[in-house]
């Protein structure tokens, strides 16, 4: 999962005073003879080997390896010391670059095979009292290894069981800056229906308890010997990662915190890619215009679809979105069964200039898909969770095979509404939005490279908002602000003659309501009657 822009303006106060990102390249020569005599008494680690003691009490201890594979994965086991500087050198003492390791992690360098690096470990600067000196283990393994297997601090082990339908809860949990924290739970996995044998990830899920304390985790599973199973993986704020694990078997989960970061949070281990105890499932059988309502900032709303593919193509969906009582915007992504996100995740954040609905499309394979709605989170009020105003709310929500929809479905097989068509011609057609926030379309096929859109100033509706789309649902030309005061009397748009095009009129105001005006032709001369 990607990391919050806050994770990313700390990575460059940290370049500030002098440390590198997360990931760093090591810089090799070709030159000299890599079996020169050994450097500052430096300690051997064999690569793909076991851990090995360090124990900073100076001001540097060192150790030395020789690369069999490019690139290598040097990897930090705290114990009373949970972070320090890394430094690494080559064979010669020419520096390369360097980094920092906070807590438990693994890193990555470019290094050229059959030569010896040196790493040098000194302390973080004396600010950080947790990191001035202490014992820890290395280790270096090659690009894809796991590293030696631990002692699994068992006892402090917090058990947590899998939810699913009816089953499990949150855990309620914090962690502190630097910290860690130890997980256990037995396994418990989906089927899945379209493979059979075959299951679906163990999912983990982090919500934290206030905005901006603590903005991610990053978690590693661990079976019950010790041995890592899965790589670190980074969990940002109500954001969730998927681990291939064996069903009905122990294991350890592990999290850490970084340099900034603390504070209480909700830990949700699935077997679900969302999680039914903390958000609301919807079945497919609801699917029309439902009203949803958020009540906490950044509370998620889950809804669930099978769409039936028998012929085996690609299926193009349209996800609708219509503001109530929340105006502070959604994030709206999509997922299948196994957590793999379909297109990116979208935000709608305008009442009447945004999107209405964005298109997915949807692989063949992987049913069922889910949808997650996410309350916007950009606001730093209501820390303890009531929200600031119009984050939290109602809000409207329709999926359907087309990108035409109305505000008064019937059945999942009227989703579609029917637009009015219009005759390229220098006369007016008559609207009427009768319900605040509804929107109405038309159909016109081009006649011509370039067509005008009129709307008429004097409509009761007072300024509206009108778009074109194609024949896809693509906008053509997008929320086009005509009449009223300030508003223009019409707008010139490019098309391609003998296709077909769709209007769509809202209301500039989403309380108002009223009758309009609006005519298509090949002019700018404003339609006389």
């Amino acid at each position: 999962m990607k990391k919050t822009n806050k994770v990313l303006g700390i990575i460059a106060l940290l370049a500030v005073i002098g440390f590198s990102a997360v990931q760093f390249t090591a810089c090799v020569s070709d030159n000299g003879n890599n079996d020169d005599k050994l450097l500052h008494d430096a300690i051997e680690i064999e690569v793909g080997g076991d851990w090995v003691d360090g124990n900073l009490t100076d001001a540097e201890q060192w150790f030395y390896f020789r690369a069999n594979s490019s690139p290598s994965l040097i990897h930090f086991e705290p114990d009373t010391l949970i972070a320090a500087n890394i430094q690494l050198y080559e064979y010669n003492d020419k520096k390369m670059d360097g980094g920092f390791l906070l807590g438990p992690v693994a890193y990555s360098v470019d290094v050229k095979s059959g030569m010896r690096y040196y790493i040098q470990i000194t302390p973080l600067p004396a600010t950080f009292d947790k990191a001035q000196s202490g014992t820890y283990k290395l280790a270096v393994t090659g690009s894809a290894d796991i590293p030696p297997a631990i002692a699994i601090p068992t006892a402090d082990a917090e058990e947590i069981t899998v939810t699913y339908e009816g089953h499990g809860e949150p855990l309620a949990t914090e962690i502190d800056q630097f910290g860690q924290k130890w997980y256990k739970f037995t396994s418990v996995l989906k089927e899945d229906p379209y493979n059979t044998g075959d299951f679906y990830p163990q999912f983990i899920h982090f919500i934290p308890d206030t905005i901006g304390l603590l903005d991610y985790v990053t978690a590693r599973l661990y079976d019950a010997d010790g041995k890592a199973v899965s790589n670190w993986e980074t969990i940002t704020s109500w954001e969730f990662a998927g681990f291939k694990v064996a069903n009905n078997k122990e294991y350890y989960l592990r999290l850490s915190a970084g340099l900034f970061f603390k504070g209480p949070f909700k830990l949700i281990v699935s077997k679900n890619v969302y999680s039914t105890q903390y958000r609301s499932y919807v079945s497919q059988e609801t699917w029309l215009h439902s009203e949803e309502t958020i009540n906490t900032m950044g509370e998620e709303i889950w809804l669930e679809r099978e769409w039936g593919n028998p012929a085996g193509d690609d299926v193009k969906v349209f996800i609708h979105y219509k503001p109530g009582t929340l105006t502070g915007g959604v994030f709206i992504d999509m997922f299948d069964a196994k957590g793999k996100a379909v297109g990116d995740v979208s935000s709608i954040f305008s009442t009447t200039t945004g999107k209405s609905f964005i298109a997915k499309t949807l692989p063949r394979n992987d049913r069922p898909y889910y949808i997650r709605v996410r309350g916007n989170t950009s606001s730093t009020e209501g820390e303890d969770g009531e929200g600031a105003a119009g984050y939290t709310g109602k809000f409207n929500i329709a999926v359907s095979t087309g990108f035409i929809t109305t505000n008064n479905v019937t059945s999942n097989d009227d989703i579609k509404a029917t637009p009015t068509p219009l005759t390229v011609a220098s006369t007016w057609t008559n609207g009427n939005i009768t319900t605040a926030g509804d929107e109405q379309w038309y159909k016109f096929t081009a006649t011509a490279a370039t067509h005008y859109i009129h709307y008429d100033k004097t409509s009761a509706l007072g300024a509206a908002y009108v778009s074109i789309l194609d024949g896809t649902g693509t906008y053509v030309a997008n929320s086009k602000f005509l009449g009223g005061s300030y508003g223009d009397p019409n707008f010139s748009q490019a098309v391609t003659s003998g296709n077909t095009y769709y209007i769509k009129v809202t209301a500039f105001s989403s309380d108002k309501t009223g009758a309009y005006k609006i005519a298509v032709s090949t002019t700018a001369t404003t339609p006389t009657n």
